[in-house]
This record gives C-alpha cells, structure tokens and sequence, in this order.
C-alpha cells in the first residue's frame, strides 16, 4: 500500500514539473515571438518613415502597410498612408483611408503597437477628404467636407479655398449664378485670411467667373 502512495505521489510530481516546464516553455516561446514582431513592426514603420522622407512613397506605403497588420487602429500611421497615397495623386485611397480612421473607435485600444506617429486632428481629416473628393471630381462631398473644416475653424483659409473650388466647379457646369457669386465670395475670403495659399489656377478660376457674372471687382487687384 504505501509503495503504491509512493509510485503514484512520484508519478504526479513528474506530471507537475513536466506541466510547469511546458508553461515556462511556453511562455519563453510567446515571449520571443512578440519580441520578433515587435522589431518588424517597428522596423517597418522607421522604413516607411524613411521613405516618406526620402518622397519614395511606394516604399512608404508598402512598409507602413506591413506594420498597420499588427496596429488596425493607429490613427497616426494610416494618415502617414493617407499622405503618401495623396503624393502618389492616389484620392480614391485618401478617401478611403480617412474614412476608415474616422470610423475608428476612440480611445485607442491600449494593448495594440503603437507607431509613435501623431494622431491626426479632425481638420486634418476633413481636409484630406475635401482635396481627395475634389480630385475627383464629386463636388458636393468636397463642399461638405470644407464646410466641416470652417466650422471646426471659422479662420481655416484652406477650408475657403476648397470650397470656392469645388462651388465654382459645380456652379459652372450647371449654369448658376448665385452658385457662382457664392465661389467669389469664398475665394475673396480665402484671400482675406491667407493669400500665399492662392494660385495662378485660383487666378484663372476667379477670372473666369468674373467674366461668366460680368462683374468689374477683381480680388486678386487688390
């Protein structure tokens, strides 16, 4: 009876350290596999930076890409793709992506990596979908969009100048001449808070509807 006692306490004994060497096994395991990723991830985002740096914004993208597989929800690193795509003349891919931060919960979810890059403000946002929509040609969303930078910031020059844009745009191709009126206005305005922001382009889009009104006030006389 007692060598049975004993047979059976060795046995689980045996069964207990070979349970906490598997654990600590395990552990040691899980260990250097957050280790690798954590030096990938990080890898790639200084790689991505680089490049975005170096305007190789292929690269940046690709990079940064790799690294927001194990950050869905940084915020900061899906703008750095944002701006990138936005060099590349890429719009359908800003829009996309600055909807897809938009919609991302807040706060951040504190167990996931974090790239270090700054979150981008809403006016930062709304900026990118305004110049994105623009791009491409759909009109009212960039009208939308600049609206909501102007009433985040009523001083937003940037805010005005797309607005006066993508209102000119629209009022021209439908013949509306208060539409028109409204697109001087917010050029005039732009002008008003930040004139080194306005362009040759701005020039010609203010000269024509000048022309289309008939009116003698040039904004850019002045």
């Amino acid at each position: 009876m007692t060598e049975n006692l004993q047979e059976t306490y060795v046995l689980r004994r045996g069964i207990v350290r070979r349970k906490n060497t598997f654990l600590l096994e395990l552990a040691f395991f899980t260990f250097l596999v957050i280790a690798g990723i954590d030096g990938y991830f990080h890898w790639n985002i200084h790689t991505g930076l680089k490049a975005f740096n170096q305007e190789r914004y292929p690269d940046c993208i690709r990079h940064l890409n790799r690294a927001g597989f194990f950050a869905p929800l940084d915020r900061g690193l899906y703008y750095k793709i944002a701006l990138a795509h936005s060099r590349l003349g890429h719009a359908q891919e800003v829009v996309d992506l600055c909807n897809r931060i938009l919609a991302m919960p807040k706060p951040e979810l504190p167990f996931q990596f974090s790239s270090g890059i700054p979150s981008p403000s809403l006016n930062e946002l709304y900026l990118g979908l305004a110049m994105a929509y623009l791009s491409l040609q759909q009109y009212n969303e960039a009208i939308i969009y600049s609206q909501l930078m102007i009433a985040q910031d009523r001083n937003d020059a940037w805010g005005y100048k797309i607005l006066a844009t993508a209102q000119m745009q629209k009022s021209v191709m439908h013949n509306d001449q208060k539409g028109m009126k409204a697109a001087m206005d917010f050029y005039e305005k732009a002008r008003e808070l930040n004139s080194q922001i306005l362009t040759p382009e701005d020039q010609r889009a203010y000269a024509e509807l000048k022309a289309k009104l008939g009116t003698r006030h040039s904004l850019f006389e002045k």
